[in-house]
Protein backbone atom coordinates (compact mmCIF):
# COMPACT_ATOMS: atom_id res chain seq x y z
CA UNK A 1 0.00 0.00 0.00
CA UNK A 2 1.31 3.50 -1.38
CA UNK A 3 2.42 5.74 1.88
CA UNK A 4 2.19 8.88 0.49
CA UNK A 5 -0.64 10.42 -2.01
CA UNK A 6 -0.09 12.53 -4.85
CA UNK A 7 -1.63 16.10 -3.82
CA UNK A 8 -2.09 18.45 -7.09
CA UNK A 9 -1.35 22.16 -6.77
CA UNK A 10 -4.07 24.48 -7.76
CA UNK A 11 -3.04 26.21 -10.36
CA UNK A 12 -5.69 28.93 -11.10
CA UNK A 13 -6.12 32.13 -10.21
CA UNK A 14 -6.70 32.77 -6.00
CA UNK A 15 -8.76 36.10 -6.14
CA UNK A 16 -12.44 36.38 -6.12
CA UNK A 17 -12.66 38.73 -8.92
CA UNK A 18 -15.31 40.57 -9.98
CA UNK A 19 -18.46 38.13 -9.20
CA UNK A 20 -21.48 40.25 -9.57
CA UNK A 21 -23.19 41.26 -13.08
CA UNK A 22 -24.50 44.22 -13.48
CA UNK A 23 -24.21 47.76 -11.49
CA UNK A 24 -25.50 48.60 -7.96
CA UNK A 25 -28.18 50.52 -7.68
CA UNK A 26 -27.40 54.40 -6.87
CA UNK A 27 -29.61 56.64 -5.18
CA UNK A 28 -30.08 60.48 -3.32
CA UNK A 29 -30.77 60.25 0.63
CA UNK A 30 -34.30 61.05 -0.35
CA UNK A 31 -34.70 58.08 -2.35
CA UNK A 32 -33.95 55.27 -0.28
CA UNK A 33 -36.82 53.82 1.17
CA UNK A 34 -35.58 49.98 1.43
CA UNK A 35 -33.17 48.91 4.11
CA UNK A 36 -29.89 48.04 3.56
CA UNK A 37 -26.40 48.79 3.93
CA UNK A 38 -25.60 51.91 1.44
CA UNK A 39 -22.14 53.67 0.68
CA UNK A 40 -21.76 57.33 0.02
CA UNK A 41 -19.91 57.53 -3.49
CA UNK A 42 -18.55 60.68 -2.37
CA UNK A 43 -16.51 59.93 0.97
CA UNK A 44 -16.87 56.12 0.74
CA UNK A 45 -18.75 55.78 4.39
CA UNK A 46 -20.96 53.06 4.64
CA UNK A 47 -24.59 52.96 6.37
CA UNK A 48 -26.84 51.17 7.46
CA UNK A 49 -30.11 51.68 7.44
CA UNK A 50 -33.12 49.59 9.00
CA UNK A 51 -36.19 49.28 8.78
CA UNK A 52 -37.22 50.69 11.78
CA UNK A 53 -35.03 53.92 10.17
CA UNK A 54 -37.40 54.50 7.19
CA UNK A 55 -40.68 53.96 9.34
CA UNK A 56 -39.87 57.17 11.20
CA UNK A 57 -39.09 55.14 14.38
CA UNK A 58 -35.68 56.00 14.56
CA UNK A 59 -33.76 58.76 12.87
CA UNK A 60 -32.28 58.37 9.27
CA UNK A 61 -27.90 57.96 10.18
CA UNK A 62 -27.54 59.43 6.41
CA UNK A 63 -26.74 63.45 7.22
CA UNK A 64 -27.49 65.32 4.25
CA UNK A 65 -24.33 65.72 1.85
CA UNK A 66 -23.19 69.12 0.62
CA UNK A 67 -23.17 69.11 -2.65
CA UNK A 68 -26.11 65.90 -3.04
CA UNK A 69 -24.34 63.07 -2.16
CA UNK A 70 -25.31 59.53 -3.82
CA UNK A 71 -25.50 56.50 -2.81
CA UNK A 72 -25.27 53.02 -3.83
CA UNK A 73 -26.96 49.76 -2.09
CA UNK A 74 -24.22 47.74 -1.74
CA UNK A 75 -26.74 44.76 0.07
CA UNK A 76 -30.03 44.54 1.27
CA UNK A 77 -28.78 43.35 4.41
CA UNK A 78 -28.06 46.40 6.83
CA UNK A 79 -25.95 44.36 9.41
CA UNK A 80 -23.91 42.78 6.14
CA UNK A 81 -20.37 42.51 7.87
CA UNK A 82 -17.42 44.61 6.82
CA UNK A 83 -15.29 42.58 5.32
CA UNK A 84 -18.22 41.01 3.20
CA UNK A 85 -18.51 45.01 2.28
CA UNK A 86 -15.40 46.00 1.63
CA UNK A 87 -15.32 42.96 -0.67
CA UNK A 88 -18.45 44.23 -2.79
CA UNK A 89 -16.77 47.37 -2.97
CA UNK A 90 -13.63 46.28 -4.13
CA UNK A 91 -15.64 44.20 -7.22
CA UNK A 92 -17.58 47.23 -8.34
CA UNK A 93 -15.08 49.78 -8.22
CA UNK A 94 -15.95 51.74 -4.81
CA UNK A 95 -13.56 53.35 -3.07
CA UNK A 96 -14.06 52.86 1.15
CA UNK A 97 -13.35 54.45 4.04
CA UNK A 98 -15.03 51.88 6.76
Amino acid sequence: MEKWKRVQMWQGDWSPGPQRDGALPTFAVEEIIEPGAYVDLSTGRIYRICAEDLNGRGPVSIPPGDPASRYVRISRNPFEISLRAREICREHGIEVNF
